[in-house]
Order: C-alpha cells, then sequence, then structure tokens
C-alpha cells in the first residue's frame, strides 16, 4: 500500500510540474463599453463585454506543457491578462498617441499591450474611422483614425476593433494610417475590423 501512495505522489509532483504556467512576456488588454449613461451618450450593449472577454479568454489559456506537448490551450503561445476596462471613465485619452497630444495617454493603455481588443460603438467620419467613448477628452467623444488614433510606435502588434465601420471599404486607403507614427521604427502588424 505505501508503494502505491508513493507513486501517485510521486505521479502528482510530476504532473504539476509539467503543468507550470511560464509567465507570458506578451500582453493582451479588452476595452468595452456596455453602458452609455455618461455624458457622451449613446445605445446601450450589455453583451459586448462578453463577447470581448470570449477573445480574452481564449488568447489568455496557457493551456498545460507536458513535456513538449501542449494540452486544452496555447501553451507558450498564449497572452497574460494585462488590462480589463469595461465602461468606467473610457475616453479617447486611452487610444490616441500621447507624443501628438497633451492629453492622450496611449503608451499607459492600448498602445502598452502587445494585442487588444476594442468594443465601441463605430461611425464613418469623412472616410475615417471614428469610436466612440463614455466621456469626452481632447474635445469630444471620440477617437478618431484620421489623426488621434496612432498605434504599435510603442508595443501593440495586433488590434482588434469590434466598432461598426471600423474597416468599411471606403476608409481602406485611410485605415493605413493608424499602423505608425511617423518616423518611428515599429509598425502595427494587424488591424482587425469589419465594414458597418
Amino acid at each position: 500500500m505505501r508503494k502505491i501512495c508513493f507513486v501517485l505522489v510521486l505521479l502528482m509532483v510530476v504532473f504539476s510540474l509539467a503543468g507550470l504556467k511560464k509567465t507570458q512576456a506578451r500582453e493582451a488588454q479588452v476595452y468595452a463599453i456596455t453602458d452609455w449613461i455618461s455624458e457622451c451618450p449613446a445605445g446601450d450593449r450589455s453583451w459586448w463585454d462578453d463577447m470581448g472577454d470570449a477573445w480574452y479568454d481564449e488568447i489568455t489559456d496557457c493551456g498545460v506543457d507536458f513535456f513538449g506537448w501542449c494540452l486544452l490551450g496555447h501553451c507558450g503561445d498564449c497572452y497574460s491578462r494585462d488590462k480589463r476596462r469595461v465602461n468606467g471613465s473610457m475616453t479617447p485619452a486611452r487610444f490616441a498617441e500621447e507624443l501628438d497630444f497633451t492629453w492622450a495617454h496611449d503608451r499607459t493603455y492600448v498602445d502598452e499591450a502587445d494585442a487588444a481588443m476594442v468594443c465601441l460603438h463605430g461611425g464613418d467620419d469623412d472616410d475615417y474611422w471614428r469610436g466612440k467613448c463614455r466621456y469626452k477628452a481632447g474635445g469630444d467623444c471620440y477617437i478618431n483614425a484620421e489623426d488621434e488614433l496612432r498605434v504599435g510606435d510603442y508595443d501593440l502588434e495586433f488590434l482588434h476593433l469590434s466598432s461598426c465601420h471600423s474597416l468599411d471599404d471606403n476608409m481602406i486607403p485611410n485605415t493605413w494610417r493608424v499602423f505608425r507614427r511617423a518616423g518611428s521604427s515599429r509598425i502595427l502588424h494587424q488591424l482587425d475590423g469589419f465594414h458597418g
């Protein structure tokens, strides 16, 4: 009986050590607005954070690395949970290029991640995307792709915009402005969105 107990304890230790998760250097963030009861009113979307969380749960699922075999997750390809912001004091400052605007803080927020999901109401502003936030910054409620949203020059590689008009076909020629700030050697690798 002692041998069986010893073998079971030994197996438990081996499985525990094999399943240890490494700290991931890549960070994921989610920004979602579900409730627009604020100074920038719009239609509520109670499910939007659920959709963002489903992406967040998947990309940060490290699973178990069992002696080189990845079980049930992404193992070495997973991202760490860095920030999850829902509602609160969501303003355009979290997404605007801080090197261009004194009120902006993208390097503390969206551009500090490696991958980010942003869930906002979106619109077409003269062939540029714009996303509506809960509170104003820089004079209005919107983060716009014409001159404010410049990501990738600090850290962000993958940006997912769950927002209407985020990649309308008439905006594609203007969308490339989002990918880098002029003069930066870093660049956003991928921008995902959809036609509104």
